[in-house]
């Protein structure tokens, strides 16, 4: 019986198995798929999916290294732990002077975020024109312009005053 097989049958026949070795495959492929999600738990009762927001760019919070180099002519910038017990008022502070709507833009550098320690200082430098020159003891407000710093100012009360509040 396989004298009278001709050639095109033997190819139909290979076909036929590739095929079925193929969809063979594809159902142990996604058997195992299926297994390994159950073991990792995604099928489980308790499985919260994450949860994924969106990204926020502040542009009013900055990193003390990129005090110098903004796009303004002229503006302010103010640093303080912004995580400590006088968050509230700072904050209400440079909410107040935002709230104007007029004058000039006012960043805050957080001095409770790690990347921005480094300027903390025993000894202020008011003079600073660039970053690395950059050291603060305390609340600070810096009024910059054309990148030069053209006013420092420390303290709360003084901060306030500068900022015409």
């Amino acid at each position: 019986m396989a004298k009278n097989m001709s050639f095109g049958d033997e190819v139909k026949i290979k076909e036929a198995i590739f095929i079925v070795l193929g969809m063979t495959l594809l159902v142990l492929v996604i058997y195992f798929l299926t297994v390994g999600a159950q073991k990792l738990g995604f099928f489980d009762e308790r499985y919260v999916k994450p949860q994924v927001s969106t990204a926020v760019i502040s542009y009013e919070n900055i990193l003390a290294g990129s005090v110098f180099n903004r796009t303004e002519e002229e503006y302010f910038v103010i640093f303080a732990d912004f995580s400590g017990n006088d968050a509230i008022y700072l904050s209400g502070l440079g909410a107040n002077y935002k709230a104007k709507k007029e004058g000039i833009n006012l960043y805050s550098v957080d001095l409770g975020n790690d990347m921005n320690k480094y300027i903390l200082s025993e000894d202020s430098n008011t003079v600073a024109q660039s970053s690395s020159d950059l050291k603060v003891k305390g609340h600070t407000l810096i009024r910059i312009k054309n990148g030069s710093n053209i006013q420092y100012v420390e303290g709360d009360e003084n901060i306030k005053s500068a900022l015409g509040l």
